[in-house]
């Protein structure tokens, strides 16, 4: 005869079949997820093709300042990577980022 009263685990029978989002611990506010990371990113790259290229003189480097600079200074917030949105998503002040730049490339170039 077959020994019924053996134990079997009982959290795979009654466990969930699926973790939901909701389930699962939130993220700690100093761990940002890979979508605010490429958003840091990507201002990250403005900020430092402005800063570094704003007394550039070959046509590479002056082209990526002014790209960036563009980005920066345009009002459009109709794209996901829009400077507006980029800087609200971060939770960023866009004219006091603006500011803070423009003082750096006056000082950085003299002006």
């Amino acid at each position: 005869m077959r020994n019924l009263s053996v134990a079997h685990p009982t959290a795979s029978v009654f466990g969930p079949v699926a973790i939901l989002p909701s389930q699962l611990v939130p993220r700690i506010a100093h761990q940002p997820g890979p979508e605010m990371r490429l958003l840091a990113a990507v201002l990250e790259d403005a900020v430092n093709c402005v800063v570094g290229n704003s007394d550039a003189r070959t046509r590479q480097r002056r082209r990526e300042f002014l790209k960036a600079y563009e980005w920066i200074w345009e009002d459009r917030s109709d794209w996901p990577f829009a400077f507006l949105n980029v800087c609200d998503v971060l939770g960023l002040d866009a004219s006091a980022v603006r500011a803070r730049l423009q003082s750096s490339i006056d000082g950085h170039t003299g002006a």
